[in-house]
C-alpha cells in the first residue's frame, strides 16, 4: 500500500520543556490552518520539485528509474509532463485545505525523546496476517508483448567530450561555458585562486569562513531574505 507520512521534527533547548516546544509548533500549525502558505512560498516549493525531477534525469540510472516507476504506476513511461502538472495546478487554498483535513490533533502520533534510562513499553501482540486471495492481487509482471523480446546492446558509445566556449568578463575572470541541451537547468561553479594556503599569519581558517559566509547574506539581502530568493529561483548555493 503507498502512503504518505507528514513529519515535524525538533530539537529543544536545553531547560525547555517538551511540552513547551510542542505547543510553540502547534502555534504555527494553527496560522498555517488559518492562513495556508503564500503564493510565493507555494511557487517556490514547486520549482524546488521540479528541479528535483530535472536533477534525477541527467543520470542514465534515474531515468530508467523514472520510465520504470511511471510504466508500473500509470501505464505510460512518458507521464514526467503530466505529473508535473499536477503541481503546477495546486492552489494556496487547496494546500491549506489538505492541511486542515490532515493534520488534525486526533490524527498524529506525538513522541517526546527524553535522556535517561530506556524503558519501553510491553510488546504489543502481533495480529494474525491475513489470508491472501490472489484474485484481488494483478501480477506485477504482466506478460506484455513488450517483455517477450530480450532489449538489444547498441555496441560501443562513441564518447565526444564538450570542449565549451572561453571568453573573459571585463573584470578579468575567465569564464568557461558548456552548453549541454536535455534538461531546463544551469550549474555555475566559482573557482578563485586562492585558499587555506593564503591565510594570513595568525588566522588560520579565514579562507573557509569566508566561503562559508558567502552562502548566509549579501549586502541587500539577510539570511532569510537571501534563503528566500534562492528558493524562488530552484537554487543551490553551497561553498
Amino acid at each position: 500500500m503507498l502512503c504518505s507520512v507528514f513529519q515535524i521534527e525538533a530539537v529543544a533547548k536545553p531547560g525547555v520543556k517538551p511540552e513547551v516546544l510542542e505547543a510553540a509548533i502547534q502555534k504555527e500549525l494553527d496560522r498555517f490552518f488559518q492562513e495556508g502558505p503564500t503564493a510565493r512560498e507555494l511557487e517556490a516549493m514547486r520549482i524546488s520539485y521540479e528541479k528535483i525531477q530535472y536533477e534525477r534525469l541527467q543520470k542514465y540510472q534515474m531515468v530508467a528509474d523514472t520510465l520504470n516507476l511511471y510504466q508500473f504506476a500509470k501505464g505510460d513511461p512518458g507521464f514526467l509532463p503530466a505529473d508535473l502538472g499536477r503541481y503546477r495546478q495546486v492552489t494556496p487554498a487547496s494546500v491549506q485545505s489538505a492541511a486542515q483535513r490532515f493534520l488534525g490533533a486526533q490524527q498524529r502520533v506525538v513522541i517526546h525523546a527524553l535522556p535517561g534510562q530506556k524503558v519501553l513499553a510491553p510488546e504489543v501482540a502481533t495480529p494474525p496476517a491475513p489470508k491472501a486471495n490472489p484474485a484481488e492481487r494483478e501480477h506485477l509482471n504482466v506478460a506484455a508483448q513488450w517483455r517477450q523480446a530480450q532489449p538489444k546492446a547498441k555496441g560501443q558509445l562513441d564518447i565526444q567530450l564538450p570542449q565549451g566556449d572561453r571568453f573573459t568578463l571585463s573584470n578579468g575572470m575567465t569564464v568557461i561555458h558548456v552548453d549541454q541541451p536535455g534538461v531546463p537547468l544551469v550549474a555555475a561553479q566559482l573557482v578563485f585562486p586562492h585558499g587555506s594556503a593564503a591565510d594570513p599569519a595568525g588566522k588560520a581558517g579565514l579562507a573557509l569562513l569566508t566561503s562559508r559566509l558567502l552562502a548566509e547574506c549579501t549586502v541587500r539581502l539577510h539570511n532569510k531574505a537571501f534563503a528566500e530568493a534562492l528558493d524562488e529561483q530552484g537554487a543551490d548555493l553551497s561553498p
